[in-house]
């Protein structure tokens, strides 16, 4: 039986894919042509990644510049995502936009800094939430 899952997404730049993964607890591993496999190891199930997130998992980078996520969840250390590849997927993105907009309000004109909210949320309706503030001259 086959876990193997292939999303293809809309983000397309990899540091906010880095921080989003990172902001959900994965650090993943940066390099051309990582390996990842499934959990039984057959070599159908195998696959070259340029974002390893796991064995198991990885994203490559599409030649439109969008990302895809491709592998197994099963038997690896992100198990909870197993037959969820659209929650995580929901997640990655949330997290994507969260770290696009700390990026770009840190580039605002006033010194803006983040204040109590640093990480930033996102509610059940799918808006950021972020408390920023600017001491102007």
């Amino acid at each position: 039986m086959s876990h193997w899952v292939k999303t293809t997404t809309n983000m397309k730049e990899k540091k906010y894919i880095k921080d989003g993964l990172k902001a959900m607890g994965i650090e993943a591993q940066e390099g051309s042509n990582l390996t990842i496999k499934g959990h039984w190891s057959s070599n159908s199930a195998r696959d070259s990644v340029d974002l390893k997130i796991n064995d198991g998992v990885g994203m490559r980078q599409n030649k439109d510049g969008s990302w895809e996520i491709v592998g197994d969840f099963y038997g690896t250390k992100q198990r909870e995502w197993y037959g969820k590849d659209k929650q995580f997927m929901e997640k990655l993105q949330g997290q994507y936009c969260v770290a696009q907009a700390k990026d770009r309000i840190s580039q605002l004109p006033g010194g803006w800094t983040f204040t109590d909210n640093d990480a930033g949320e996102i509610d059940e309706d799918g808006n950021i939430i972020m408390r920023a503030q600017s001491f102007l001259d």
